[in-house]
């Protein structure tokens, strides 16, 4: 279940809680999956060596996802800031 005991208020969980724990629950996963790609697509360049078609730049870009990735999913501090009106 997507929610802990500390959500809950009385037995009822607050729209509000629920929309910031599914939307937060949702993007770590986004940032896993890309994670995931990333170091799948290194991978397989390094397999391929000299024949590998990624350049240099996407590369780079490939290894800036991971370690953005894994800076996100240590940081405990992560803050969702949205309105509902």
């Amino acid at each position: 279940m997507i929610f802990s005991k500390h959500f809950r208020n009385n037995g009822v969980i607050s729209p509000v809680t629920f929309i910031e724990t599914v939307m937060q629950t949702t993007n770590l996963n986004m940032i896993n999956n890309a994670v995931k790609t990333a170091k799948y697509k290194l991978a397989q360049h390094k397999v391929q060596g000299e024949n590998s078609n990624l350049s240099i730049f996407q590369v780079a870009r490939l290894m800036d996802t991971i370690k953005r990735g894994e800076a996100t999913e240590s940081d405990d501090s992560r803050s969702l800031f949205f309105s509902l009106n």
